[in-house]
């Protein structure tokens, strides 16, 4: 799977970059708070002017490790990309998903 971005964990918060053909822009994964909506995504993405680039939601693999589940959506994009967050011995890799 191709990697688009990396990212390094600070409490509950992601930074990092995230790299397309149309993209190359730091970016941030940041706690959404939920309001009381169960199908709100767990993280929302933010470019480094805090436009919003996406969404993310907590997931666990079968094998017991979690994981983030992300839709990247915005006008650079000529439509949505689906990847996935995954820690990797303490890095983590945004792959993106065919």
């Amino acid at each position: 799977m191709p990697i688009i971005g990396t990212f390094k964990k600070t409490d509950d918060t992601y930074t990092g970059t995230i790299r397309t053909l149309t993209l190359d822009i730091p970016a941030s994964i940041v706690t959404n708070p939920r309001n009381g909506n169960d199908k709100a995504p767990d993280y929302r993405i933010h470019g480094n002017d805090n436009a919003e680039l996406g969404a993310a939601w907590k997931e666990i693999s079968k094998t017991g490790k979690e994981f983030l589940k992300v839709k990247l959506d915005c006008p650079a994009l000529p439509k949505a990309v689906f990847a996935y967050l995954i820690n990797q011995d303490g890095k983590y890799t945004l792959v993106w998903k065919r």
